[in-house]
């Protein structure tokens, strides 16, 4: 397993890349990674991204979804929105995307 940015919440401050949030992965979905990795049907080795299903990822889930059965549920986008603090800490947009 690739992790991606591991938290417990988003990342948000002013260091925050697009990129960082692409890259989240919360700790539920990291547990369906580990599931899916424990029981899924794959003999053998593979290499998979262990990312949520962020709406601007730059890395790609669908190895983990095909081979694994994989299914994120959460979205760091989201996850902003319903926080009170996302949209003050300078958190950069699909507009502002490096």
């Amino acid at each position: 397993m690739r992790i991606g940015y591991f938290a417990e919440e988003p990342p948000t401050g002013p260091d925050v890349t697009a990129r960082d949030l692409g890259a989240w992965l919360s700790p539920e979905d990291c547990a369906e990674l580990v599931r899916a990795s424990v029981e899924g049907p794959v003999e053998g080795f593979t290499v998979v991204n262990g990312i949520s299903a962020n709406r601007y990822r730059k890395a790609s889930y669908s190895d983990a979804e095909t081979q694994l059965g994989y299914r994120p549920s959460d979205d760091v986008w989201v996850s902003l929105k319903n926080t009170r603090s996302g949209a003050r800490q300078g958190i950069p947009t699909e507009h502002t995307r490096p």
